[in-house]
């Protein structure tokens, strides 16, 4: 998060100055991911640096626009855009409200006391940010009207900067002609580092908290106050229909429950599902993975292992390995160390690529090696030895950092790896029903491959809402 800032507030800066810079953006990220707390972002520092920004919701923005092809769209936009600009100006805001009539009345008054409060501090009325939010639940019903690609031409003027925001589902939609013309950035989600670091929670809770929001911080923020209201000592009942209250997680129709508890047929295992740490266990052969595993150096392990020698299958190989760090360490204890049976490491590398792809499927380094992920995950199966035998080796040589393998492991998890993907399932991507076959096609490569919402990085700002403005 904090790199997207600095790469915002650098752009900011330079259209300030008057630079050229490219005019448009597009922020994606899963829903609740904090797309929309990102535009607020935007939209305050572009105010402390004198810049006026339009915040819009899309669908409110292009129901007052009437066109047949991209020029008319260019036309419309930019047409709304100069009446806004000299109306906020002016200190006159009813025309603005028409074009975030579908926030929340509570939010609407928020955004125009913001402007109101602060409109003296905008001093370049001609420098524009125009932030567009929720831009998947309309450009489809553009391109019906307008044609493919309606943006193109309205993406390429420079006279103000654009930054919109969108789903991960979403940019299938997207024609290649408007694609190409957006610098996209993907909100990453909350870390189990930052919840351990600012939120006051024990560890094995931190990280029933990460696992019961997926690391979005939408949910993060939700379950909270239930996850601290509750303890072992409640009982079983109690944990359960807590968390069964617990808000679901993504947009249907592939929103899924925060917990399957129905998945637990051992019912002593429950509390469990708020102190997700691992516990003292009976000898077992294993691996301990800690936060001090090289990336770098399991990347290497990976290029050889699954022959991964191209100059992007080797990125791609980088990438796997942070997954397979950022996922050991939500199952971690308060040392951050994740104890992973020998016997299990097939269905945690699994798990790794889920997340992977849930996260990341539309980075192009992962997109155009998609094969390659499906093949490392057949090889899994065809030579289910290879991954324990490999990590075993290098582990006994010490040739991997962070990683070691143990004869006897004496904690492990209150759940195994399958019983943890099968109570905390991932949402599935918003499936794209129509007629048109590549549209069938793409629907079921979606289903199958990218199930979208859990994990990862820094967050620095846990979520910021209008009233922080």
């Amino acid at each position: 998060m904090k790199k997207m800032e600095s790469y915002f507030k650098e752009v900011l800066s330079a259209f300030l100055k008057g630079n050229d810079v490219h005019p448009s953006y597009l922020i994606t990220g899963v829903f609740g991911q904090g797309k929309t707390s990102f535009l607020y972002h935007i939209l305050r520092e572009s105010v402390n640096i004198g810049i006026l920004p339009i915040f819009v919701i899309a669908r409110d923005l292009f129901k007052k626009i009437e066109a047949k092809d991209y020029g008319e769209v260019k036309e419309g936009i930019n047409r709304i855009v100069k009446e806004l600009k000299a109306s906020i100006q002016n200190g006159d805001f009813s025309q603005y409200r028409q074009f975030i009539i579908s926030l929340p009345s509570e939010s609407q008054e928020e955004l125009i006391k913001f402007y109101q409060k602060n409109l003296d501090k905008i001093s370049q009325f001609d420098k524009l940010v125009l932030l567009v939010d929720e831009l998947e639940d309309i450009y489809k019903k553009i391109k019906e009207k307008a044609g493919s690609d309606p943006f193109r031409t309205w993406l390429e003027d420079k006279s103000y900067l654009k930054i919109l925001s969108l789903t991960p589902s979403g940019i299938y939609d997207l024609g290649g002609a408007d694609e190409s013309r957006l610098i996209k950035w993907n909100v990453p989600p909350v870390s189990i580092e930052y919840i351990r670091k600012h939120i006051e929670l024990s560890t094995g809770k931190a990280n029933a908290l990460w696992w019961l929001s997926r690391g979005v911080p939408r949910h993060v923020i939700q379950n909270l106050p239930k996850l601290k209201g509750i303890s072992e000592e409640d009982g079983s009942y109690k944990i359960s229909e807590t968390l069964e209250s617990l808000e679901r997680i993504g947009k249907e129709p592939g929103r899924v429950n925060a917990v399957e508890i129905s998945s637990i047929s051992d019912h002593s295992k429950i509390k469990y599902l708020i102190d997700l740490i691992p516990q003292r266990s009976q000898p077992y052969q294993g691996f301990l993975i800690t936060k001090q595993l090289d990336e770098g150096e399991l990347s290497n392990i990976f290029q050889k292992m699954f022959d991964l020698k191209e100059n992007d299958e080797r990125k791609l190989a980088l990438v796997v390995a942070h997954y397979f760090k950022l996922v050991a360490m939500t199952l971690s204890d308060d040392e951050f160390i994740a104890y992973i049976n020998g016997n299990e490491i097939n269905e945690f590398m699994e798990l790794v690529l889920d997340i992977l792809l849930e996260n990341e499927y539309k980075k192009p380094v992962v997109e155009k090696q998609m094969t390659k992920l499906l093949e490392i995950s057949e090889k899994l199966k065809t030579n289910p030895n290879l991954l324990l035998t490999t990590l075993i080796t290098n582990s006994l040589q010490g040739s991997l950092q962070g990683i070691s393998y143990r004869e006897k492991v004496d904690k492990k998890l209150p759940f195994t790896i399958n019983e943890i993907r099968k109570l905390f399932p991932l949402s599935m991507a918003n499936p794209i029903i129509k007629s048109n076959p590549d549209d069938a096609f793409r629907e079921i490569e979606v289903k199958e491959y990218l199930y979208v919402g859990m994990i990862f990085l820094c967050f620095s700002h846990l979520i910021e809402t209008l009233k922080d403005i």
